[in-house]
């Protein structure tokens, strides 16, 4: 269908799954990295789900590049700090605690940077 024209590869959904149903699950957000490789597809609607402690730095780094995300018990049970979740909505609640915590942390390296996201311009800081 796709070659036909009728579903084109911007409007298909895509779920990227990082890590494995292994002893350990383990993933890392390195793993993301040959998904938006330049030969690779570009879809306008991405997401991302992990498996094991890193689940929250994996979806982190694909929110911050863009990407939705997936999280909870059907991929993982550990929180970050390692300790086992009680619930699936106490890992959903790490996942924004670990975007802003990033996104805090890109903000304060970035001196000209407005709590709004726009870039200002150095003389007005000076």
């Amino acid at each position: 269908m796709q070659q036909r024209g009728l579903v084109p590869w911007s409007d298909v959904p895509v779920l990227l799954v990082l890590g494995r149903y292994t002893q350990g699950q383990t993933s890392s957000p390195s793993e993301l990295l040959p998904f938006l490789a330049k030969d690779m597809p570009r879809f306008t609607h991405w997401s991302v789900c992990a498996f094991g402690r890193n689940e929250v730095a994996c979806v982190t780094a694909a929110a911050l590049l863009g990407g939705h995300v997936r999280v909870g018990f059907e991929n993982n049970l550990v929180l970050p700090n390692g300790s086992v979740a009680a619930s699936n909505a106490e890992l959903v609640a790490a996942t924004p605690r670990g975007y802003w915590r990033i996104a805090g942390l890109v903000s304060s390296l970035l001196p000209n940077w407005q709590r709004d996201g726009r870039a200002q311009s150095a003389e007005r800081n000076e």
